[in-house]
């Protein structure tokens, strides 16, 4: 599975240096209902050429860290860059909607419905990001997470 997960973050790092819409990164996240931290792998695509409008659509792919590790998600969610404030830095907010595929231990597979807001700092080239974030099924509950997209 860790093999998986690098060819992905290497095809990822390699899309993105010919489609500069593109941007990933990495975070953590804490998961209410496991009282548990994860780590995370993310992806973020700018459609606004596509649509016409401020969205952006992004996969994450959270693995919770436990004894022993076997619970992950997968969410594909869609952010709308509602308004940005801030003079010397232009922070960006967002609510997000979107779906989540989730498998707790050796349970069987969960969808659930994402709800919750976006927050994006930017920096130089990078983007840092704050997201809370219920889930209506799947891993249920709330989870705040964070991290940086580069």
């Amino acid at each position: 599975m860790t093999r998986n997960i690098l060819t992905l973050l290497t095809l990822m790092f390699i899309s993105s240096l010919s489609y500069g819409q593109l941007r990933f990164g990495a975070g953590g996240a804490i998961v209410s209902d496991f009282d548990a931290i994860g780590i995370q792998g993310k992806v973020l695509l700018d459609l606004e050429e596509r649509t016409g409008r401020p969205i952006d659509g992004a996969a994450t792919f959270t693995l919770v860290l436990g004894d022993p590790t076997k619970d992950w998600a997968i969410d594909i969610d869609s952010h709308y860059r509602l308004f940005t404030f801030g003079d010397d830095i232009e922070i960006e907010v967002e609510p997000l909607g979107g779906l989540q595929i989730s498998r707790g231990g050796l349970d069987a597979t969960d969808i659930g419905i994402n709800l919750g807001g976006n927050i994006v700092f930017p920096f130089e080239s990078f983007l840092f990001y704050a997201q809370p974030k219920i889930t209506i099924g799947g891993f249920g509950g709330f989870t705040f997470s964070g991290g940086i997209l580069f």
